[in-house]
């Protein structure tokens, strides 16, 4: 079993440099380029009055 550490170690950074990190850019450059709606918030026409 602790033969497996350093596989599993180096797929992780193999995963996180050709997924993860990309993935963090293409959503910085969404928010940029579209902007933030808020946090999810439904806009004030879906709201529903009191």
């Amino acid at each position: 079993m602790p033969s497996s550490l350093p596989t599993v170690t180096l797929l992780s950074w193999i995963t996180y440099n050709l997924i993860e990190l990309p993935g963090q850019k293409a959503g910085r450059f969404v928010i940029q380029r579209f902007g933030h709606t808020g946090g999810g918030a439904a806009p004030e026409s879906v709201k529903r009055s009191a």
